[in-house]
């Protein structure tokens, strides 16, 4: 069901190409903490996350190897790889401070049932790794 990512929502911020207005990102979110949604503009899919700092959280977004190695969502990597960050947005959910960020990451969580997030508790599971059996059949599916 791909209603949820659909939701209308009040965003703060919305980046309707995130590559396009790649560096506007990285310059307007540098050192703010904040909960944030990634929306593939083509299957509605959506992944919510939070991060201290936002554009660090973007740099990392914004660097295609580690989509390749699946060192960001891997539901979301495999989806940026095959459409391309163009079809995406990124929206900013709202700025907070960094002590009840993870209150409100699951808040969006809870209300918007994002079909790119894996886990559905924010802050868990901190530094999940994915085997290489894992990321080799992910890649596969892809192509």
């Amino acid at each position: 069901n791909n209603s949820p990512g659909l939701k209308a929502i009040g965003a703060v911020k919305c980046y309707e190409d995130a590559w396009v207005m790649k560096q506007r990102i990285m310059t307007e979110n540098e050192n703010k903490s904040g909960i944030y949604r990634w929306i593939n503009k083509l299957t509605s899919h959506s992944y919510i996350g939070s991060s201290k700092n936002l554009s660090k959280r973007f740099a990392s977004y914004f660097c295609y190897s580690n989509c390749l190695t699946f060192k960001i969502n891997v539901r979301l990597s495999l989806d940026i790889i095959k459409y391309g960050y163009s079809n995406f947005k990124l929206e900013i959910l709202e700025y907070c401070d960094p002590a009840i960020r993870l209150v409100r990451e699951q808040h969006y969580l809870d209300l918007l049932n994002p079909v790119y997030n894996i886990a559905k508790t924010a802050g868990s599971p901190l530094g999940l790794k994915h085997t290489d059996a894992t990321k080799k059949k992910k890649l596969v599916d892809l192509l």
